[in-house]
């Protein structure tokens, strides 16, 4: 039984993370760019914005509850090492910024003519990078995290 209830969290941990990080691949590689080069109505622009958030939002949520059970899982595991850990705090720390940025573009959204590829990480950084391209970047970082904790996980099986 709880060999199954791993599996369904780690096909769930999975399918979200690629949700996101390819809607956001999506995003910003032929929407936003699409967006600008077309005159479109402001009411499509926000319909648009608001079903990716959803999509962000429930994978959020997805990858918070299933990569709980992974990590119980996997913790109670007694061989892997300190360098392991190591790894995951890093991912779950990389994962949390994630959530965090994302929670700021959505709080963001909400205010009129808001774009985000107009403003940096934070405002004093205004004009840096943009937290669109910064949730991607680290969204690679953490899905190659996780294939490296997979491949230590299984060498010491």
């Amino acid at each position: 039984m709880l060999e199954t209830i791993v599996v369904i969290s780690r096909t769930i941990h999975i399918v979200s993370a690629a949700a996101w990080l390819g809607g956001s691949i999506f995003y910003a590689f032929v929407l936003i760019p699409s967006l600008k080069e077309a005159t479109i109505d402001e009411k499509l622009r926000i319909n648009i914005a608001r079903r990716f958030q959803t999509i962000v939002s429930i994978a959020m949520w997805l990858l918070l509850a299933s990569g709980g059970i992974l990590t119980f899982d996997r913790l109670s595991n007694t061989r892997l090492g300190t360098t392991y850990v190591s790894v995951l705090v890093l991912k779950v720390a990389l994962a949390i910024w994630m959530f965090f940025l994302a929670g700021s573009l959505r709080r963001n959204r909400r205010k009129a003519q808001y774009n985000p590829y107009q403003e940096g990480v934070l405002a004093r950084w205004r004009g840096t990078i943009p937290v669109p391209w910064v949730i991607l970047v680290t969204g690679m970082v953490v899905f190659l995290l996780g294939a490296i904790l997979t491949t230590m996980y299984q060498s010491t099986s």
